[in-house]
C-alpha cells in the first residue's frame, strides 16, 4: 500500500497524463488478459511486471512530449541522450523509490533471480510505451503471432516479451475502442494537454508540434490516430 500511495501522489495533475490514465491503462490490461484468456501463457512474475508497468508507465509525467524536452534541451533529454526520454525517466523513478523508501520496496521478499527478472521486464515494458516503438512492436507481433495460436506454455521467452509489450501498448492507446463518452472525454483531455504544450512552444518561439497549435483540427487528429495507429493494432 505504501508503494501505491507514493505512485498515486507522484503523478502530476495533468489533463491527460495523470493517475486516472494510469489506472485506466492498468484496468484495460486486466480486461485484455482476461478476455483473451492470456494469463496461462505467463508466469506470475511476468503478469506482475505487466500490471505494475501499466500502473507506473507515465509516473511524474510533465505533460509535454519527448520531442519538446529534446527541442528545449531539457535536463532529462540530456540525461537520457534523447532516447525514450520520458519512458526512461518514468521507470528509473520507480526504482529510485525502491531505493529511497524501503517500506515501498515490495520486491525485498523475492529471490534475486525473480527480482532481477521483474526489474528487467518492467524496464522493457515501460520503454515499449514510447510511440516511436509502435510500428516496430506491431510488426514483430504480427510476424510472430499471425499463425495459429500455439498451446499455453509453448511460447519462447522472446515471444512472451513481444506479447507483453503489445498488451501494454494496446492498452495505452485504447481510448478509441471504448464507449463513446469515455473516448470523447479522453480526447478532450489529451487535446487540452496538447494546447498547453503549444503555449509553451509559442513562449519559446518554437514551431508548434502536431496538433499543439491554436484551434487544431481535432477530427483530423483523431482520424489519423485511429486509421494509422489504433485500427492496425486492434485488427
Amino acid at each position: 500500500m505504501a508503494f501505491c500511495r507514493v505512485i498515486h501522489i507522484g503523478y502530476q495533475n495533468n489533463p491527460y497524463h495523470n493517475h486516472i490514465h494510469a489506472a485506466d491503462v492498468m484496468q484495460t490490461v486486466h480486461t485484455i488478459v482476461q478476455h483473451a484468456k492470456l494469463s496461462s501463457y505467463f508466469t506470475d512474475i511476468e503478469l506482475l511486471a505487466l500490471f505494475i508497468a501499466a500502473a507506473v508507465h507515465d509516473y511524474d509525467h510533465p505533460g509535454v512530449s519527448n520531442q519538446f524536452l529534446i527541442s528545449t534541451r531539457d535536463p532529462l533529454a540530456i540525461r537520457y541522450n534523447d532516447l525514450s526520454v520520458l519512458e526512461n525517466y518514468h521507470i528509473s523513478q520507480v526504482h529510485e523509490i525502491f531505493e529511497q523508501y524501503p517500506e515501498c520496496d515490495w520486491t525485498n521478499s523475492f529471490c534475486l533471480p525473480d527480482k532481477n527478472y521483474l526489474k528487467e521486464l518492467m524496464i522493457q515494458l515501460v520503454l515499449s510505451t514510447d510511440m516511436k516503438q509502435h510500428f516496430s512492436i506491431l510488426g514483430v507481433f504480427k510476424t510472430r503471432f499471425l499463425n495459429d495460436e500455439p498451446p499455453a506454455g509453448s511460447y519462447s521467452d522472446e515471444d512472451k516479451r513481444v506479447l507483453l509489450k503489445t498488451i501494454l501498448h494496446a492498452s495505452d492507446i485504447s481510448n478509441p475502442v471504448k464507449k463513446q463518452s469515455l473516448y470523447l472525454e479522453w480526447t478532450r483531455r489529451v487535446m487540452t494537454e496538447f494546447s498547453k504544450q503549444g503555449q509553451c512552444e509559442k513562449e519559446r518561439e518554437l514551431p508548434y508540434s502536431p496538433f499543439c497549435e491554436p484551434e487544431p483540427d481535432i477530427p483530423k487528429c483523431q482520424r489519423g490516430f485511429i486509421d494509422f495507429v489504433v485500427r492496425p493494432q486492434y485488427d
